[in-house]
This record gives structure tokens, sequence and C-alpha cells, in this order.
């Protein structure tokens, strides 16, 4: 009984302690970086991400006072623990991560260290340092390192916020990050996850690599872990998940995403580079091959994840792309029946739809252009078997031309509606910013040209609209299915050839008009799966 009642008044105590720490903090100065940290902080080597840096993402002091002064203002403060495990860091790097923290102009966070058992002199001087001695700065140390996974769930067991926050022993916060959090947070109270962009910073401190994301895309994240850092999970939503698992230790983060997917959670993702992940020789960002068992891990976490959502087949990592992206052959259903439709391109709406109405119970409708040449069984394999996955309403493959040139490789959308094919006319070995011409991801529009989808769907949608244009009909169908929360994916490995040239792709030029304004009313701020900072110039990607 006694041991109970301690164990509680320690609780109780820590409890009150922060309360109080983050009380205190609304008296007390705030303080900022260094104008040389700014400067060092935010520089490339490649001149045109300097620039952006410099025009988009440096904060100024003036502005880290205005986001502080607005904080003073709210009434109340979602409140961050950030966990990071510690082992052998060099003392300026860790001594950089930490101080990413303290220089926050949003204060209210708690930053749980654990030392796993360095042998690093340097790393344990460090973390005496005076500047760990703020009192929201918690030390554990492990006598041995007992792996990251265990290092990281013991920094969350003394967590008091309201949301976990990981962080590497080696990368770095922009200065404004949890106020960019908390900023979303208070305008999406309910919010399970949050993820932002990201970039690299290489061994000479300077910044590169920028990976602007898609908004939540869970079939995207079947093909590798595309949201990691920055990730931050609501602490109540991540007890129910569960927390780091050790056997799944080099891509454990990436099996705690794939299971926290599983609880239909709400997502935020806040298209701005708030975290820089660090590249150093034995790192995964500099060497890839310096940790092996990383991607066999990530392997073994989305082998684990199609186990638990019933669904058969295999993983592989692809070959032909950097490491840590993965694909799925899942396994035909011989008990679904699929029945292929071939149009040509003067088929009338009214007569698509007597087609599918005239055809025998079928669980997948396949439409296929004429103009495409007759395809291998496995490109049709690879387009229905993938509508397996819940909540997959429509499929559709990827379509070069019989030079090797890409003709398709997933649409997007402008913010004025305009509809676009990344890289069309490039080689069809190129993959792509993010490789989003070779992976399996999630988009809004299917191609008229090939596609399957759900009969189900279809006869539960209403079907085709047969006022529309054929290509309309298709884009307003699975407009409404995304609407009514179901999902459209881009399979990469269901191949088709083009054997003719086509007028009006995407069907006649007026009808295409007032389809641009429905995408438009429909989505103001653009196509959710293609970051607001990036530019469509020539059909490939660069930054806006």
């Amino acid at each position: 009984m006694k041991k109970i009642f301690s164990h509680f008044a320690k609780l109780l105590i820590k409890n009150l302690y922060f309360r109080t720490t983050w009380k205190l903090l609304k008296i007390l100065p705030p303080s900022y970086p260094e104008p040389a940290l700014l400067n060092n902080w935010y520089s490339s080597q490649w001149d045109d991400y300097h620039t952006w840096l410099q025009k988009y993402s440096l904060p100024t002091i003036d502005q880290l006072k205005k986001y502080r002064g607005e904080i003073e203002k709210w009434n109340n403060f979602p409140t961050f623990s950030i966990i990071t495990p510690v082992y052998n860091t060099t003392s300026p790097v860790l001594t950089e991560t930490i101080l990413s923290v303290y220089q926050q102009c949003y204060p209210y966070w708690q930053l749980c260290i654990v030392d796993d058992g360095s042998t690093l002199k340097e790393t344990i001087e460090t973390l005496k340092a005076p500047l760990t001695k703020d009192p929201r700065i918690i030390i554990i140390r492990n006598n041995t390192c007992r792996g990251i996974s265990n290092a990281s769930n013991k920094a969350i067991d003394q967590a008091k916020g309201q949301y976990i926050v990981f962080l590497d022993h080696d990368d770095r916060f922009s200065f404004d990050t949890l106020y960019f959090l908390a900023k979303e947070i208070k305008k999406k109270p309910n919010t399970d996850i949050l993820y932002t962009d990201r970039d690299m910073i290489d061994p000479k401190g300077y910044r590169y690599m920028h990976l602007f994301k898609p908004d939540w895309s869970p079939e995207t994240l079947l093909s590798g872990n595309y949201a990691f850092h920055l990730i931050c999970y609501r602490f109540g939503f991540l007890k129910k998940t569960g927390l780091l698992r050790s056997q799944f230790d080099g891509s454990q983060d990436y099996d705690l995403l794939l299971r926290a997917s599983e609880y239909d959670p709400k997502v935020t993702h806040i298209p701005k580079i708030l975290y820089s992940w660090r590249q150093q020789e034995t790192s995964i960002a500099y060497s890839p091959e310096s940790k092996e068992y990383v991607f066999k891990s990530g392997k073994a976490a989305l082998t684990a994840a199609l186990q638990r959502r019933g669904l058969k087949g295999r993983v592989y990592e692809d070959p032909s792309l950097w490491r840590g992206n993965y694909y799925i052959d899942f396994e035909v259903r011989e008990e679904h029946k699929s029945h292929l439709i071939t149009y040509t391109p003067n088929t009338k709406t009214k007569e698509l739809i007597q087609k599918i109405e005239a055809i025998p119970q079928s669980d997948n409708i396949i439409l296929l252009s004429s103009a495409l040449r007759k395809p291998g069984k496995q490109s049709i394999n690879y387009l229905i078997t993938s509508l397996c996955i819940d909540k997959i309403a429509f499929t559709t493959g990827k379509i070069i031309t019989s030079d090797h040139k890409l003709f398709h490789s997933g649409l997007f959308f402008t913010k004025d509606g305009r509809i676009f094919s990344p890289y069309k006319n490039r080689s069809d070995s190129e993959p792509g910013y993010m490789a989003m011409t070779s992976i399996m991801r999630n988009i809004c529009l299917p191609h008229p040209m090939c596609l399957a989808l759900k009969a189900e769907i279809y006869h539960l949608l209403g079907g085709f609209k047969e006022e529309c244009s054929m290509e309309i009909a298709i884009f307003e169908l699975a407009l409404r299915a995304k609407q009514k929360n179901w999902r459209i994916i881009y399979v990469p490995k269901a191949i088709f050839t083009l054997e003719r040239k086509i007028d009006n792709e995407y069907g006649p030029p007026l009808d295409l008009y007032h389809f641009s304004k429905t995408l438009k009313n429909h989505f103001p701020n653009g196509d959710p799966y293609y970051n607001s900072n990036l530019d469509n110039a020539k059909n490939t990607i660069s930054l806006s």
C-alpha cells in the first residue's frame, strides 16, 4: 500500500511541477535565438533553395516576437513533450538539437531526453551543460544501450504534455515549429496526428533536399514512410495505438504510423518546413548501406500491417528507387469477378452506361481505351488487386508511349483547376519528386483511359452522369466518391502502352473548362496531394 501511495504521490508532484513551470513562463521574459544562428541555420548551397529559405522559411527576430505576442493572448496553451533518445552524439550536433528546442518562440514544451548508455565522453558532458538546466528539460540515463524504441518509450513515460513530438538526437526544429503546431491544434483541437514538411542538413551544415509532402495519404504510406519528420501525436491517441516496438527498431516510427493509421485518425499536414534531418557518416540520411537493418525493419513493419488488415500480398523493396521505397504484390482473389470494357475515344457516356448495366454480376469494372495496346495479364492484375485495400474505390495505371516516354503517371490539378500529369514526355524511368511517378500513391482523379473501380461503389453512387462527356463523367464520379470518403490510388506497376495519338485527352475543352471550375470550388487550396510550395513548369516539379 505504501508503494502504491508513493507512486501516485510522485506522479502528482511531477504533474504539479510541470503545470507550475508552464504557468511561470507567462511572466518570465522570452529568449530568442542569436541572429548568427538564423543566418547559419537557414543557408543552402542550392541557390534556388537558399533564395526560397530566405524568402519563405527564415523567421526574423521581429516575426518570432510577433508570434510570442500572439501566444500571450491565447486563453489555452497546447503543451508538448518532445521525445529525444540520445546515443554517442557529438557535442556540437547535440547542442544544436537541444538549442533548437530551447529557443522556440512557443514556450510550453518539455524536452524528455534518454541517454541510451552513451560511452562518448562529450555526449555525457553535453547533457550536463548549463543549457540542460532549464526545468523543462528532463534527462534520464540508461546504463546500457537498450535500443531506440526502449529509450523513446522511457522518455514518453516522463511526458506531461498533451502532445508527443519526436526529435532525433542530431536533427533540428525550426525556431517556430511548436508555434505552428500549437496554432494548428487550436484550430483543430480534435487532431490526432500532425506532420510537417522537412529538409536535410548536409555534413557541412547546409540545408538541402527539401521534401514538400502531400496531405494525409494512407496508401502512399504503404509505399514508404513519406510523412516521417516531423510527426506529432496527441498523447491520448498514442496511448490507444500503443508505443514503439523494439522488434522494429530502425523503422519503429514507420511501424507506429502504420498502426496509428488503422484507427481512422484525424490527421493534419502543415505544409511548412519545420524540421531538418541531419546527414552524418553513420546516419541513414548520409549512407543508406550503413544501416541495412533499417530497410529490413521497414519491410517487416509493412508486412505486419498487411497481416493486421487481412490483406494477402508480398512486400518488396523497389530496386529501381532509392532505399526505403516499397511495393506490394497483392494476391489475386479468384472469387472476385472483374469485367473489362474497352471503349473508343468517341464512345458516348450513354453507351458506356449501357455496357456497364449489361454486364453480369461483377465485383470490379475495368475501363480501358482502345488507344492502348492490349495489356498483359500482370498489368490488369496490379490494377484490380489493389482494389482489395479498404476504402479504395478507383485505381488507375501508368501510361507510357511506344518510345518509352511518360504519358500518364498520376494526375494532379492546380488551384485554378487545370489538370496535369507530372513529368509527361520524360523518360519512363524518371522517378520524379518523392518518386511520385514510381510509387503507389493517393490521387484525386483516375485517368479516363485506364482505370478499375469497385462495381458496388459505382452503383452506390448512382453511376456516371449521362449528360457529361465520358471523360468528365469519370472525373465527376471520382469526385463524388472522394466526397463520400472513398479514395483513389495510382498504381505504377499497372503499365499500359499508348499506341496512337489522342486528341482532347480529358474530354471536350468546354466540358473540361466547366469541370475545372467544379474542382476549384471543391478544392480552393488546390490538389490536396500536391504541395502548395511546389510549382509545375513544363511538367517537372520545382519550388514555387
